[in-house]
């Protein structure tokens, strides 16, 4: 007992002696120059705003943001529309954001079949995905009768009262559709009534002069002919439906062109 009691010392100076740290203490080091991962996201970034707007055109960026529903009104410079597709590049469809990053991955030396893959999917966007079934079917209605949509204009000759030279005045305008493909126009009798001269302007912007070869005042129908077949032009006959099936209620579209506008 003495003997342990003659130790105490030592076993104080022991337990109090300090001990090496088993956790080495934590250090913290904070450092202001931007890291590899934060350079090459910023460089990704300016490969990224530069190949948009070196490797699309305008009309190309605004497919693109049609597709994704982003509305680019307010966008009057080709930058403006490239910063709009850039901040919303994450939120593009998938196969976009495919055909764009495929694009972009090649740096400024891309290989062409990226911008072939492009244009490709660009070609055949389609601007369904974002509109309702009930306009889709109106918009495909328009496309197949908008070729066989005519503009119609008329004119008249007058004789001046003191020179006695006869002049041709403008008349009136309307529209028509292409009845087949051997050159009958039919339109509106109100359109061609009381002229002496009428011109058929087609969609592809061609203008034939037209001979009235029949009419129905109390229908007020008329019919039209052009000699575009004779001159070789291939005419787009509209697609004549059948009025047996027809019921109260039901749609109708009226398609014409009587101002001559661009379709």
């Amino acid at each position: 007992m003495l003997r342990h009691l003659s130790q105490l010392p030592q076993l104080r100076q022991t337990l109090l002696r300090p001990r090496p740290r088993l956790v080495p203490p934590l250090s913290l080091s904070l450092s202001l120059a931007p890291s590899s991962e934060a350079k090459a996201k910023a460089k990704a970034y300016t490969i990224d705003a530069t190949l948009l707007e070196k490797h699309l055109s305008v009309s190309q960026l605004k497919h693109f943001l049609d597709s994704a529903g982003i509305d680019y009104r307010d966008c009057y410079e080709k930058r403006e529309l490239v910063s709009r597709l850039h901040s919303a590049r994450h939120s593009l469809p998938p196969h976009l954001e495919n055909e764009l990053n495929k694009c972009l991955e090649g740096g400024d030396n891309a290989g062409t079949s990226s911008l072939d893959s492009l244009a490709t999917s660009l070609s055949s966007l389609r601007f369904s995905d974002n509109l309702l079934p009930e306009e889709q079917r109106t918009i495909a209605v328009f496309d197949r009768c908008a070729p066989s949509v005519a503009h119609i204009t008329t004119s008249t000759l007058v004789q001046k009262q003191f020179s006695l030279d006869i002049s041709e005045i403008p008349f009136g305008t309307g529209s028509g559709f292409v009845w087949d493909h051997t050159g009958h126009v039919v339109t509106n009798y109100h359109v061609v009534r009381n002229a002496q001269k009428a011109k058929v302007s087609l969609s592809d912007n061609t203008s034939w002069e037209a001979t009235l070869v029949g009419a129905e005042p109390d229908k007020d129908l008329a019919v039209l002919h052009i000699d575009a077949r004779a001159k070789g032009k291939k005419l787009v006959p509209l697609s004549i439906g059948s009025s047996h099936s027809l019921r109260v209620g039901q749609k109708v579209y009226a398609i014409g062109n009587p101002f001559g506008l661009d379709q």
